[in-house]
């Protein structure tokens, strides 16, 4: 492609997605993309690995979360025209596989049922704008706790998996082997990008997760494998499609509606609140946030519910920004 396609091409993204309008570059929307890719991608590994506790195929779990996540996003760009990405949430995914599942007994047919119909509520709310209404009366002191307290989980999965904090029954957690090259990698990836952002190194998190990322192939655990593997290829398909798509047990819900009823709520609840904090901090973050107010919120909600839905009939978790 030749200069002349290249500025055409620039400039009608920047037009489409009022990037100029917003303060932004097309340079800066690509490689802010890519690092959100970076930052997102533990996903498609925690993900699978969580519900296929619950009896899900994790090999065909990684195919749905990449697919689920990647057509969400995209719908989000185009219909509401916001950079917001969408994937299986952390927190509700354990929810569905450690409480409904586990504890509760429920198969993952059923609890994805359950999920569906909580997307469903959760559309026909955000279509009729209730979900809006709430959001404005929420006050700004808690959309600030709410941004929080999302963040702050992040960084527990983060230190949890890392193997910094483990897990301990007496105080729930507990430091972990300071020594184990995770641990090292780990603490050596935050102060990278903490000293990057001091010097504002506009890359800070995308080099560090290249670099660590790199040095993880050079460095080995305690029985001596390495930290990082290359891949057989890069780039694959599912062996069929994942046994998870379209295999909702529908009528699970109705055969126990005063039983399912408060597990569906519950989902409503964890659902709402966690895009209410991530869709508030974007929207600051990004400049739609204005006289205390997101811009074409009620676009971002519909897609964020409809994703949902369709994470639910592939087969995954909650989806949510």
């Amino acid at each position: 492609m030749g200069f002349v396609e290249n500025f055409l091409a620039m400039n009608f993204l920047d037009r489409f997605f009022k990037i100029s309008e917003r303060g932004g570059s097309v340079r800066t929307e690509f490689f802010a993309g890519l690092t959100t890719f970076a930052a997102m991608s533990y996903i498609l590994a925690v993900n699978p690995a969580i519900l296929s506790s619950a009896g899900v195929d994790k090999a065909g779990q990684v195919y749905i979360t990449a697919f689920v996540a990647g057509v969400s996003t995209l719908i989000m760009g185009l219909f509401a025209n916001r950079p917001v990405a969408l994937a299986p949430g952390m927190g509700t995914n354990a929810y569905l596989a450690f409480f409904i599942c586990g504890a509760l007994g429920l198969r993952w047919q059923e609890a994805f049922a359950l999920v569906f119909y909580n997307g469903l509520i959760f559309f026909f709310i955000s279509l009729f704008k209730i979900r809006e209404k709430i959001i404005e009366a929420i006050p700004h002191s808690l959309q600030l706790g709410l941004q929080c307290g999302i963040g702050a989980f992040i960084v527990f999965l983060g230190l949890k998996n890392s193997g910094i904090i483990i897990d301990d029954s007496a105080t729930l957690t507990a430091v972990g082997d300071i020594f184990s090259a995770n641990v090292l990698l780990a603490s050596a990836g935050f102060v990278l990008i903490a000293v990057l952002a001091v010097f504002r190194f506009n890359f800070a998190v995308m080099f560090s997760i290249l670099a660590l990322t790199a040095a993880a192939f050079f460095m080995h655990d305690a029985s001596g494998r390495a930290l990082a593997e290359a891949p057989a290829a890069l780039v694959s398909a599912p062996a069929s499609i994942p046994d998870t798509v379209f295999a909702l047990d529908f009528a699970y819900p109705f055969r126990h509606f005063w039983g399912t009823l408060p597990i569906i709520l519950t989902l409503l609840f964890l659902d709402m609140f966690d895009s209410i904090g991530t869709i508030v901090a974007l929207s600051r973050r990004a400049n739609f946030y204005r006289n205390g107010r997101i811009e074409d919120v009620s676009k971002i909600l519909v897609v964020d519910s409809a994703a949902t839905c369709f994470g639910a009939l592939m087969g995954t978790s909650t989806v949510s920004c």
